[in-house]
Parts: structure tokens; sequence; C-alpha cells
């Protein structure tokens, strides 16, 4: 095996396999994959939450003044100031990094921030721009098209040492 690259509902398993013992190797991984997936249920505590003992907590700097802002407060009938509130009240959990390297998909977005991504994406999305779209929250670690709506902007580089199942927050600028 020299690649998993997880989603929300599957595992990709890329290995270097010899074309005569393909289907036996795939076989073999997947009865580990399927057995460490039960010892991880088993790990559950009373609130069904996985334990991880590898979780970091990362605390990112954002300064709120994103392209969107505005349009996403008034949207919701909110107002900035308790978008950024709301925005900054929760820990989020990465669920995968995806799209581009050093993206986080991060769940945790407080319902009244729910908002749908724009009808046509921007061809440039500039690199540490924090973003939400439907109920998730994400950062863009580069220069990129994009269709979320842009809250504010942080640090890129920090970006580097998060992974899935970690926690971010974050604190405003």
């Amino acid at each position: 095996v020299h690649d998993l690259v997880p989603t929300y509902h599957a595992l990709a398993v890329y290995f270097t396999d010899n074309i005569e013992n393909s289907q036996i190797i795939a076989n073999t991984i997947e009865k580990h994959i399927q057995t460490l997936a039960t010892h991880i249920q088993t790990l559950a505590t009373p609130d069904n939450e996985p334990i991880n003992s590898f979780t970091q907590q990362h605390i990112l700097p954002v300064d709120y003044v994103g392209s969107d802002i505005e349009r996403v407060a008034k949207q919701n009938n909110l107002t900035p100031a308790k978008i950024i509130n709301l925005h900054t009240s929760v820990a989020y959990q990465v669920a995968m990094i995806g799209f581009l390297p050093h993206f986080p998909y991060l769940l945790g977005l407080p319902t009244p921030l729910e908002t749908p991504r724009l009808s046509t994406p921007r061809a440039k999305v500039p690199a540490g721009s924090v973003a939400i779209a439907g109920k998730q929250t994400g950062i863009y670690p580069a220069l990129s098209p994009g269709g979320w709506n842009i809250l504010g902007y942080t640090d890129p580089a920090l970006l580097e040492t998060i992974k899935p199942g970690d926690l971010v927050r974050f604190k405003c600028q």
C-alpha cells in the first residue's frame, strides 16, 4: 500500500500489485481494512464519538474582511459581527483533507451560518480564504477556483499540519 485517500463515505487504497496476484492482494487489503473498521467501532465513547489519541487542536487567527461576509449576513438575517461571533464560537472537526492538498473540510458550522455555495464559482480564490458552503467551513490553502462564501483570511501555512480528526478553532484577528 502506497497511498490511502479517505473521503466522507469511502477509502481509496492505492497499492503496487503483481498482475497475477492483484485480486488476492486486493482481497487481503480489504479484509485488513474491515478488521480495522470493526476495531475502531469498538473504541467509540458512550456518546458515540470516536476516540483519537492523535487529535490536535489548531487555533487559527482570521481577519474577517472576506468579500462575502456582508452578503452572507444579509442572506441569513444576521450582522457581520454576529457572523464572526458564531463562526468563532465552536470547535470544528476536520472531516477530511481534499480538493487541494491541505484543504480541510470542517464540520460543526452553526446552523444559522449555513449558506449555499455560490451559483457561479470564482475563477480565483486567494490562498488562506476561510469560507463556508452548506454545513461546512473550508480553508483554501492556495490560489484556486472555488464556489464557497469567503468570510475572511488566515495564513495558509498554518494548514500544513492539520489532519483528519483534528479540531480547528477560529479567533478574530
